[in-house]
Order: C-alpha cells, then sequence, then structure tokens
C-alpha cells in the first residue's frame, strides 16, 4: 500500500515490536513489570528512530493505531518537521470481522491481541480519524472486508474523489460522519456545476 517513491521503506510497527519484547521479558519478569518495560523499550525505539529519520531527512512509514490524542503526535511532529503526512486506512465492516481475524491469524501463529483491546483500536481508530481527518496531507480510505475496495481520497481534509454514497459501506456511513458530510457537500457541489454547465449550454 505505499506509494512507489517508498517501496524500500520497511514500515515500522510499534505493536509488534512491544508483543516480543513483552514475551522476551516474561521469562525473567513478572506480567506488571514486563508489560511496564516492553512499553518503554518501544517509546524510547521509537523516539531515536524519528529523531534520525528527521536529521536524515529519510522517508518514514508505521502501523499501529491512533486510538487517543496523544498518538496522533508523531503525525504532527513529522507534519511541523515538513513531511507530507499520507495516510492509508483499512477499514472492516464490524468489529466482529477485526476480532474473527485477529483469531485466525493467531491460529496459523501470529500475534495475540485481547479481545478487549481489538475493540478498542477498532472504535477509537475510526472516532479519531473522524475528528482529524484534516491534519492529513492525503487519507486513502478502503473497505477490506472482502476484496480491497478504495473509498475515497481526501487531501487536507478535502474530497478529491469518491465513491457514490450508494457504494459506501455502511461503516464509511456510520462511523465517519464528518466524512461523509464532506463526501456529501463535494458530491452535491459536483451535481450543481454539471447543472449549471448544463444550462449554459442550452442557451
Amino acid at each position: 500500500m505505499l506509494p512507489d517513491y517508498m517501496k524500500d521503506t520497511f514500515p515500522f510497527d510499534g505493536y509488534i515490536l512491544y508483543n516480543q519484547m513483552k514475551q522476551d521479558l516474561r521469562q525473567s519478569l513478572g506480567e506488571k513489570e514486563s508489560t511496564q518495560k516492553a512499553a518503554a523499550y518501544v517509546s524510547a525505539y521509537f523516539d531515536e528512530l524519528f529523531t534520525n529519520t528527521i536529521r536524515h531527512r529519510r522517508h518514514f512509514a508505521f502501523e499501529g493505531y491512533f486510538t487517543q490524542k496523544e498518538h496522533w503526535q508523531p503525525i504532527l511532529n513529522f507534519k511541523n518537521n515538513g513531511y507530507y503526512v499520507h495516510m492509508v486506512y483499512l477499514g472492516l465492516d464490524r468489529v466482529e470481522t477485526s476480532l474473527d481475524r485477529v483469531a485466525r491469524r493467531v491460529r496459523t501463529g501470529g500475534h495475540f491481541v485481547d479481545d478487549f483491546s481489538i475493540k478498542a483500536n477498532y472504535y477509537g481508530n475510526l472516532d479519531m480519524l473522524n475528528l482529524n481527518a484534516p491534519l492529513l496531507h492525503r487519507l486513502d480510505l478502503y473497505d477490506t472486508t472482502t476484496k480491497l475496495k478504495h473509498l475515497a481520497v481526501l487531501q487536507s481534509g478535502r474530497v478529491m474523489a469518491a465513491l457514490p454514497m450508494e457504494d459506501q459501506p455502511r461503516w464509511l456511513h456510520k462511523e465517519l460522519p464528518r466524512i461523509v458530510t464532506a463526501i456529501n457537500k463535494s458530491q452535491a457541489q459536483e451535481v450543481n456545476a454539471a447543472i449549471e454547465i448544463g444550462i449554459k449550454q442550452r442557451m
């Protein structure tokens, strides 16, 4: 899903690193201490990675959850340092689909995420994206429930392209009302412009 100019950039996934560190630390520490130390390690690692990326003006990509206000701070930091911020959001129709996919991933050897965290991430990501989409230079919205479906492209909150509202999935209507309003407004303007052009052509 990365643009062509970033094909050689390996995305950083803090959650995977956190789980790996926590699992390693559990061998010698208790649950609480291993959790705290793993979180501290990932935070320090990311801070160093961010600093080096900015210093050397390199591309950077990372996967993660953006469920809290502070989770958006790295995005703002990159933006404030002159980076073009492009988010690709992969959505699902409902939280049960996410629960099922994690369960299948675990059965094939993938990392585990508890049900509470999955639900918090599902709804938290949507809530924060609905509020903060205008902060992104570009946002590509996809539905990944079945086949990959490109729903919309927004630039700084402005709709550049989008499927007709009748073709948009239910979860977008329900969970991203501000983006839905922007799409409706954009498509209404397109209709009005088409009508105006038609009237002028008949005159």
